[in-house]
């Protein structure tokens, strides 16, 4: 019989307790926040993955009816082109590891590594579809020029923050921005879905709407 010596007692003792540690069958993955970027912002993949840019024409109906008018010269075509640039990641697995896998049957490599590069390709994408890259030039929805933007009213406490203001004013800062919108597309879009920090959507859920027992977060969500 073969008995294995210990001349560290200390070293064996922790071989001991690994060997009776309970060990979770579940695997406790880390939390990210959810990515939404999709729902927010029109995706379109119709120009392939190997294009350099992506051309779009506008057709723009200018002008006005005038009495004996026998020439129509009131439709303008613009052309665009916007660039497209190449981003990427990627993951691997070792030559044992591959080899592991054809020796013993029904072992497939793990998809594990697969799938966090996805994820990490989409939190790329999210950030960018929000914030931009000024190193690409690009601009995204945060601070893109051609957003809508509406200037909140001073309210009575001298301030133009939602920390100093009535639920009231904040109501009509949200209609403000909401309908600002559709008076700046000539009332052809309406806005149906507003975005806030984490501080002004607690601020709407904690100020009570005056002689109602809701508070402003319900009111906006319900008008």
């Amino acid at each position: 019989m073969r008995m294995e010596i210990y001349d560290n007692p200390q070293q064996a003792l922790g071989f001991l307790l690994s060997q009776t540690a309970y060990i979770e069958p579940e695997v406790y993955r880390i939390e990210y926040p959810e990515i939404i970027y999709q729902q927010l912002i029109p995706i379109d993949t119709a120009a392939g993955e190997w294009a350099k840019s992506v051309t779009y024409f506008s057709l723009d109906k200018v002008g006005q009816a005038r009495w004996l008018s026998n020439m129509a010269t009131d439709i303008n075509r613009n052309k665009f082109e916007q660039g497209i640039q190449m981003a990427g990641i990627g993951y691997n697995y070792t030559l044992e590891e591959i080899g592991q896998a054809m020796m013993i049957p029904g072992l497939n490599l793990t998809a594990e590594r697969a799938e966090a590069a996805r994820f990490a390709y989409e939190m790329f994408l999210d950030n960018h579809a929000y914030r931009g890259d000024a190193t690409q030039n690009i601009t995204g929805l945060f601070n893109n020029t051609t957003v809508t933007t509406v200037t909140c009213a001073t309210g009575a406490s001298g301030t133009t923050h939602w920390s100093g203001k009535t639920a009231d004013e904040i109501i009509t800062d949200v209609q403000n921005a909401l309908t600002g919108v559709y008076a700046g597309s000539l009332t052809v879009q309406m806005a149906d879905t507003v975005l806030l920090p984490i501080g002004e959507m607690q601020k709407l859920a904690n100020i009570r709407v005056p002689n109602t027992y809701g508070n402003a977060l319900d009111y906006l969500a319900k008008y």
